[in-house]
């Protein structure tokens, strides 16, 4: 039985949605149907947020945030995202921008893992999130990686 945007609001028997309800609720059913959930609350996020209460927009966000690795997952398959995503054939030099972008800490307030999310729908790579938020935020700067990653920037004048 395919899921509608009424038996998954009906899921939640009139409780405020939550992230961590929603994952008690789905614990007993077969890991498909979990999925199907998950997969539809992506649909919902994306296609029906402005139609939702606020409970269930805040829910929708969170979750979507709670699992970036299965939302950006969910883009890849069911948009035309990838025909949007920079072809690189060295992924190092994004490392280390999107290390320096996030290298002034007391005047960005960021989430590493939110940056990987955006640059795994940015650029194409078979990195996880997890492991791009790693690399990003582990990536260790020096000058000699400066004038390297300079290497694949032109300035025009």
């Amino acid at each position: 039985m395919p899921i509608t945007e009424e038996s998954f609001l009906a899921l939640f028997e009139k409780r405020r949605p939550s992230v961590k309800l929603f994952s008690e609720l789905l614990e007993p059913l077969p890991p498909e149907t979990r999925e199907k959930y998950y997969q539809y609350a992506c649909f919902l996020f994306l296609n029906r947020f402005d139609k939702m209460t606020v409970w269930y927009q805040i829910f929708l966000k969170n979750l979507m945030k709670h699992d970036l690795q299965r939302f950006s997952d969910y883009l890849m398959k069911t948009s035309g995202f990838p025909n949007l995503q920079c072809e690189v054939k060295r992924f190092k030099p994004v490392v280390q921008l999107f290390h320096m972008l996030t290298a002034d800490k007391e005047n960005v307030n960021f989430s590493f893992e939110l940056i990987s999310f955006f640059a795994k729908l940015t650029f194409n790579s078979n990195l996880k999130i997890s492991s791009l938020e790693s690399y990003i935020r582990n990536y260790q700067f020096t000058p000699e990686t400066f004038f390297e990653f300079a290497e694949y920037v032109k300035i025009y004048f």
